[in-house]
């Protein structure tokens, strides 16, 4: 029969590394350095698709940072649950135990 072990300490682990990557990833920003592509090449049309393509990666940034805090996120909801479904057990067990050893 398979088994489902948790490591509450895995899961933090991971919630931290996700973190950490989130807040990076919210701090890159490329609009701003390829604004400047206008001014150092005038009279074409890089200017306006380095602005546009900047602001792409800003926002897939963005989105790649929220889904990051998210996962975070649902990894200690996911830790929290356990450790609440593991510990109610323990107390059903443990009232089963004393049952069963004519303990009240």
């Amino acid at each position: 029969m398979a088994q489902l072990i948790v490591e509450p300490d895995k899961l933090e682990a991971a919630a931290q590394c996700s973190d950490e990557a989130a807040g990076r990833s919210s701090e890159l920003t490329v609009k701003d350095a390829l604004s400047s592509v206008g001014n150092a090449v005038r009279g074409g049309d890089s200017g306006n698709a380095a602005v546009k393509a900047g602001e792409q990666v800003d926002m897939l940034s963005k989105r790649m940072s929220d889904g990051l805090t998210a996962f975070s996120e649902a990894v200690r909801a996911a830790k929290r649950e356990y450790g609440e479904v593991d510990h109610s057990t323990s107390i059903d067990f443990k009232r089963f135990n004393d049952a069963v050893e004519g303990k009240s």
